[in-house]
């Protein structure tokens, strides 16, 4: 209809008002399609749900019902095969009828432990204190013990019957940029890393995140190779093609792992032994004199990581900067420079275990600050990225976005 013709059926202000409605529609109309332009291949997401949960078991109902949802209504558009497994792996306790979709970067070690702990596997080896359990381990050697015990994996739909199976989600945002500095800016996967920045880097210590984005989202929407720590959630778990009963998320971690385990029947000898785990302040103190020696370590790693690449002041330098953006060092305390002018690699470790130690204690961080901190280095990093790299992300990881109910618009990561 013309404007004209408007005129003629109301009166000039109510035509007006009119005009201004309908033009604000199509403002927010077109907004909401310039964020969400890189649905084209695929349906709208799924709104999250408006009703808010009474109880932990209502907030799981809506999420199962959501991922339930979303496997009907889009159709499946691609599977992307990791590079160490074509099926989910799941962890399984046989007598506690509890499975678990493996998924890295999305507390994975801290599961590994609990599900060896359920099948008995308490004590380190060697020398221990009597309270060592399989939560004191460091995650390398956490993950080096699950795989001499076979029976507790299975990639076999059969033995998941009877189970109540799970998966923990995560948002895209915070798993990529927990993967990008977990695995290439810490001495992780280098080698990996030397063909995601400049051609001919023998190093793969200066790939930036965007171009770390860039890599493996091409990779994904090429339906090649990737690895297991940034492969999709949906194309770990295919959960529209395996039983999925409760889907569990980062962002509430603490209470879902006490759900789960409740819903399991998990015995109270082995839940103290989780809940002392995922205390906040054990957590932190666990972790740090553990990821420095392992940071370490790696550094020194010569297969991974030629002599050359990284001397060990910039090591030291590049590890402290992580844990600062992990939440660990306040962002105000300042690399103590001059204590690592002369570190040889044999005193590299000890050195910046004091160092951190020191820088802890200094300047202690509550756990709300510990998130904002690290919630505001995400942010950094991700407004560093260019549009094009942010679409083929989106692109890449419209699963996770869709099917376990995370909102798309970096506006409000």
């Amino acid at each position: 209809m013309r404007v004209t013709t408007l005129r003629r059926l109301v009166p000039r202000g109510v035509a007006l008002i009119t005009m201004i409605i309908v033009l604000v529609v199509i403002d927010l109309y077109t907004l909401r399609l310039n964020s969400m332009d890189n649905t084209a291949h695929g349906p709208p997401l799924i709104q999250r749900d408006v009703v808010t949960p009474t109880s932990k078991a209502e907030e799981m109902r809506q999420r199962t019902e959501h991922l339930r949802s979303a496997c009907v209504m889009y159709p499946k558009r691609r599977i992307v095969k990791a590079v160490l497994s074509s099926k989910p792996l799941f962890y399984l306790s046989d007598r506690h009828k509890l499975s678990y979709c493996r998924v890295a970067k999305v507390g994975s070690t801290f599961w590994t432990q609990v599900f060896l702990s359920l099948h008995g596997v308490n004590r380190r080896q060697g020398k221990q204190d009597a309270d060592d359990t399989v939560f004191d381990l460091p995650r390398d050697a956490a993950h080096g013990k699950m795989k001499q015990h076979g029976n507790i994996t299975t990639k076999s739909v059969e033995r998941l019957n009877g189970t109540t199976s799970f998966l923990v989600a995560r948002s895209p945002y915070s798993r990529l940029f927990s993967s990008y500095i977990d695995q290439i800016y810490l001495p992780n996967k280098w080698n990996i890393a030397r063909s995601m920045g400049i051609k001919g880097d023998k190093c793969g210590n200066n790939v930036t995140f965007g171009q770390f984005l860039r890599s493996i989202s091409s990779k994904i929407l090429d339906r090649k190779l990737t690895d297991l720590h940034w492969a999709p959630i949906y194309s770990i778990c295919m959960p529209c093609d395996y039983k999925i009963d409760m889907v569990a998320k980062q962002e509430t971690f603490n209470d879902d792992v006490e759900y789960i385990l409740d819903k399991a029947n998990v015995e109270q000898h082995i839940r103290d032994e989780v809940n002392k785990a995922i205390n906040e302040q054990n957590l932190i103190e666990h972790s740090l004199q553990t990821l420095v020696g392992t940071y370490v370590t790696k550094g020194h790693h010569r297969p991974i990581i030629p002599k050359g690449c990284v001397s060990e002041k910039e090591l030291a330098r590049r590890i402290w900067h992580a844990f600062q953006i992990q939440g660990y060092i306040h962002n105000d305390v300042e690399f103590p420079e001059r204590e690592f002018n002369d570190v040889t690699e044999e005193e590299t470790e000890a050195r910046l275990q004091k160092a951190v130690n020191e820088a802890v204690e200094r300047r202690k961080l509550s756990g709300g600050e510990r998130a904002a901190q690290r919630h505001a280095w995400m942010v950094k990093f991700w407004k560093g990225v260019s549009s094009e790299v942010l679409k083929m992300s989106h692109d890449a990881y419209y699963e996770d976005f869709f099917m376990f109910g995370y909102d798309i618009d970096p506006s409000i990561m």
